[in-house]
């Protein structure tokens, strides 16, 4: 199993491959950058083009995307939701299935702790991965605790499997 962590962003979209299925290990991790003075729909396709690149080459076979949360700010919630789309899209074309978790959930799995804060998110991403540093930038650290939260949660859906047997 290959997981492709997801933290949608119009201006940077974090991205973390990590590999198993009980027992996260890190594959690569980074960010995807776009200009502000591009117009949107380039900005989309530049993601699009950064998320088929990764796809391209890694054999991923599970998407999980940060859910996008609606708060004050509607303009910036949408664009997040757009980068969210169109990394769905690119796994959908593949045939790659995606799981979306909030914030809360991704910080739970990784923390204990659904309100935990970015800083915390960034060190036991680390300590989870046996990293020597916090992984930077947050985007990234927050794409690989996505999918750090799948990795969990596909694990308890196995020892349910096996409890049902």
């Amino acid at each position: 199993m290959l997981t492709l962590g997801v933290d949608p962003g119009l201006a940077n979209l974090g991205f973390g491959l990590v590999a198993g299925e009980t027992d996260p290990v890190l594959v690569e991790y980074g960010c995807l950058d776009t200009y502000a003075r591009d117009s949107t729909p380039q900005r989309l396709l530049e993601l699009h083009d950064g998320i088929v690149r990764v796809l391209d080459s890694h054999p991923v076979t599970d998407v999980a995307i940060e859910q996008t949360v609606f708060g004050r700010n509607t303009s910036t919630a949408t664009s997040v939701a757009q980068a969210g789309g169109v990394v769905m899209l690119c796994a959908a074309r593949r045939g790659i299935p995606v799981a979306e978790y909030s914030p809360p959930q991704i910080k739970n799995a990784v923390t204990g702790a659904g309100n935990a804060d970015k800083l915390r998110v960034q060190e036991m991403v680390k300590i989870i991965l046996g990293l020597r540093n916090a992984p930077e930038p947050h985007h990234a650290a927050d794409a690989l605790a996505a999918a750090i939260c799948h990795i969990h949660n596909h694990r308890l859906g196995l020892r349910l499997a096996a409890s049902r047997r």
